[in-house]
């Protein structure tokens, strides 16, 4: 595999910002100033965290984890659970290598040395990954129109 770098996103790194932003927008339709604003808030330690993560030193996926999802939002009652995997994103071009598997690992790492027991996601398109991740399935609802899986992990 190529040479994987991970980076915890700081308020200075612009232009992951920038990359990440574009990402969001494209595959979420998030807006790019929201989106760089909340991430570049993120204190330099502890969570949230965000990573950025480059292979050959070319941008390849990011992803963090977060105490507020945008679901419960719609789903209040989902605020008991916590932390959250958040916005696992990687570039299409480098879909099904194996980057997205890599980045939530390293993401686990993190969780687990902060002393993270049990995280949680929801997803509407990568539920056949995190399986294979070994999370679990806790429930099923619909929001945004789509058929959203809400899983958990525990960490060992």
């Amino acid at each position: 595999m190529s040479n994987i770098q991970y980076y915890r996103v700081k308020p200075e790194d612009h232009s992951i910002l920038q990359q990440i932003a574009q990402w969001y927008h494209t595959e979420w339709n998030m807006d790019p100033a929201s989106t760089r604003t909340r991430i570049a808030d993120f204190p330099a330690t502890g969570i949230p965290f965000h990573l950025f993560m480059t292979a050959d030193g070319v941008p390849v996926a990011t992803g963090g984890l977060a105490y507020h999802v945008s679901l419960m939002n719609e789903a209040p009652r989902l605020k008991i659970y916590s932390p959250w995997l958040a916005l696992v994103h990687t570039a299409p071009e480098h879909q099904n290598k194996g980057y997205g598997t890599l980045l939530c690992q390293k993401i686990e790492e993190m969780a687990n040395e902060l002393g993270v027991k049990e995280y949680f996601l929801f997803t509407y398109t990568a539920e056949k990954l995190y399986t294979k991740l070994d999370w679990e399935v806790m429930e099923r609802l619909e929001a945004r129109g789509k058929q959203i899986v809400v899983m958990k992990k525990k960490i060992d």
